[in-house]
């Protein structure tokens, strides 16, 4: 690898060292009838200025051509600079028509710009512009610089341009314009551009908003902000700030662009920082941001401050922090690479986050001139859509295609928690029927421990009481024996409801004789005790197949509901009926009594709601018609699966 570097290294250099030794001369441009637009390059003569020296116009119009050398890629990377440049065009109009044209030099950060026109030796013209200016000082109002051009039928004018040394890169395209072309369709084309590529942004920004408020995840905040001050950063860099916000304020021009990317890296890296949680899973990529971070932040200072720092110190501070960047970016590439390993879906979502990432690294090599022949500004000129942007439009690419990408990451992810949620939810909803189901039978096994104490204990005792009342009654004469016969008789109804109870709470004909003896048995017993009710119970269930879990449920159930219409519903009729079909098992039970309206607050009792937790832990559903005055019907459908014992099957 290193081997590679060095050789493509070697023929970097000797790449720019074999463009020098191009010989000097240019042709001039020629404006004919059907001209509308040309991106300039071995038409121009350029000239560097030594360091430090700063030369007079006349000095450089005596300069002979050979100082001038032709540009020989359509991007003049001048790149961080201490030098003034001069550039030298000869325009020459074959149009039998005057043409009014502009000279368009797509880059609005150039520290000092001046146009000078000749005609001859004969100084025709000198706009003077440049973010030392306000806006309104424009030749043309416009984010790049346009310098107005008239050139008569038939004549011919030369052009010097003069660009002082920036604190930015001086990178730039340079175009010549018909006027009617530049100011219609291709204001046009470049509105719609930029116009999409920020309303984009816009909606994308909301939704992350709107994402981070509803779901409150911290990290998304970072990302939000990462995303925020890349479009600022790129409306600042595109000269969009300085035509339409801070026109007034030269100082905010220069300091912009410095402030926004670098609040735009120390987003995007506390982002990776917290979405893929490095201080604790790769400690080493950790200490590696934050030291980056640290300097950015000091960066973030110092930037306020670089238009009073001198050129080359300015100069330093920008290698600097495009150094920081490239550590930042071969830190992305590297968690990238572990997190795949790992198998991590999230690594994915990184990927598609460094995107746009890309093209600022690619932005940085052009500023460091090591892509000195790349330019996607002139493929886009050669396909018919003349790009004027300052702004790389690799950078601007990526930019939009992080969205969509980052929205089907997110997505997919989103699609995948989902879901994770699903199964947790099921195996939640499994764990819950399974305790619910646990309790209830653990109520079950309490209530016949409960009776069996009854019966052993209290029972007995209330027998022997009353065996020795009955012994007193005997003993006993005239009030004092009917005070005992009384006492015998309250004995004898206590009891008989403790007999009741003991009996009621364990289902023992469940147990020794199964589910439809202890059916017929409780249906006959409400037969005995309501003789003038007329009920009819009918069932079609294999019920030996019945587990034991569905056998107590279900024998609670119709109890609950059987005790409630005896207690409460005042019926003449009452039908039962549990049927299966169609794989579901249907208990039916319907009174013409005075009903009850079960929507009412608070009309749950706790027999209803027994049925209810019962009817849950069966996996079947509970339906209620009722109103007063109008009877009840109470329809429980079951999934015969949950109901039939596996084991028998």
């Amino acid at each position: 690898m290193k081997r590679l570097f060095w050789i493509g290294l070697g023929l970097l250099c000797f790449t720019r060292l074999h463009a020098l030794e191009v010989p000097p001369g240019w042709p001039a441009v020629q404006i004919d009838t059907g001209f509308s637009s040309k991106l300039l390059m071995s038409e121009v003569g350029v000239f560097q200025a030594a360091k430090g020296d700063s030369l007079s116009l006349q000095e450089v119009q005596i300069l002979p051509d050979s100082a001038f050398r032709p540009a020989l890629s359509p991007n003049f990377l001048f790149g961080l600079s201490e030098s003034d440049y001069w550039i030298k065009i000869n325009l020459v109009n074959s149009d039998p028509q005057r043409r009014h044209l502009f000279l368009e030099v797509a880059n609005p950060t150039l520290q000092k710009v001046i146009a000078y026109q000749f005609w001859g030796a004969h100084l025709l013209q000198a706009d003077t512009t440049g973010i030392d200016l306000p806006f309104s000082k424009r030749p043309h109002p416009h984010q790049n610089f346009l310098f107005p051009i008239d050139l008569p039928a038939g004549d011919s004018i030369s052009l010097l341009v003069f660009l002082g040394a920036s604190y930015q890169p001086m990178n730039f395209n340079l175009y010549l314009w018909d006027r009617d072309a530049r100011v219609t369709k291709q204001a046009v084309r470049e509105s719609f551009s930029l116009g999409s590529f920020f309303l984009l942004h816009l909606l994308f920004l909301s939704m992350l908003a709107i994402t981070s408020l509803g779901f409150g995840i911290r990290e998304l905040w970072y990302y939000t902000a990462y995303v925020l001050f890349g479009a600022l950063f790129v409306f600042a860099d595109l000269g969009l700030g300085y035509r339409y916000v801070w026109g007034a304020a030269p100082y905010i021009q220069k300091v912009a662009p410095f402030l926004l990317v670098n609040l735009y890296t120390l987003f995007g890296t506390q982002f990776i920082r917290k979405f893929f949680r490095t201080q604790k899973r790769f400690p080493g990529l950790d200490r590696l941001f934050l030291i980056s971070m640290g300097a950015i932040s000091a960066l973030l200072i110092v930037s306020l401050f670089h238009t009073a720092l001198p050129l080359p110190l300015v100069h330093g501070l920008s290698v600097a922090q495009y150094l920081i960047y490239l550590v930042c970016s071969i830190s992305f590439v590297t968690l990238f690479i572990r997190t795949m390993r790992l198998r991590n879906q999230s690594g994915w979502f990184l990927l598609g986050f460094s995107l746009h990432g890309a093209g600022i690294f690619l932005t940085i090599l052009q500023y460091l001139r090591l892509l000195p022949k790349f330019s996607a500004s002139a493929w886009f000129y050669e396909i018919g859509w003349p790009v004027t942007f300052s702004t790389q439009t690799t950078l601007m690419a990526g930019m939009i295609l992080e969205i969509p990408v980052m929205l089907y990451i997110a997505f997919s992810r989103f699609k995948y928690l989902e879901r994770q949620n699903s199964r947790q939810a099921i195996r939640l909803a499994e764990l819950r029927e399974k305790s619910m189901n646990d309790l209830l039978m653990g109520i079950e096994s309490e209530r016949r421990r409960l009776a069996q104490d009854l019966h052993d204990g209290l029972s007995v005792n209330l027998a022997a009481i009353k065996m020795k009342a009955n012994l007193m009654e005997v003993k006993s004469q005239g009030a004092d024996q009917k005070a005992w016969r009384e006492i015998m008789e309250d004995l004898e109804t206590a009891y008989e409801e403790l007999r009741r109870i003991s009996h009621n709470l364990p289902p023992k004909s469940l147990f020794k004789i199964g589910l439809g003896g202890a059916l017929d048995e409780i249906v006959q017993r409400a037969r005995t005790l309501r003789p003038e009710m007329k009920i009819h119970y009918y069932h079609n269930l294999p019920l030996l197949r019945l587990s034991k879990q569905a056998e107590v449920h279900l024998y609670r159930i119709i109890l609950e509901l059987l005790n409630n219409a005896l207690k409460h519903s005042e019926a003449s009729s009452l039908s039962i009926q549990i049927m299966e079909h169609d794989d579901q098992i249907v208990l039916t039970m319907e009174d013409n009594g005075k009903g009850y309206n079960p929507e009412k607050p608070g009309g749950d009792g706790i027999g209803l709601s027994n049925i209810k937790s019962r009817v849950a832990v069966l996996g079947g559903t509970l339906s209620i018609d009722s109103r007063p005055g109008k009877g009840a019907v109470h329809i429980i459908t079951f999934p015969s699966n949950t109901l039939y014992s596996s084991e028998t099957d």
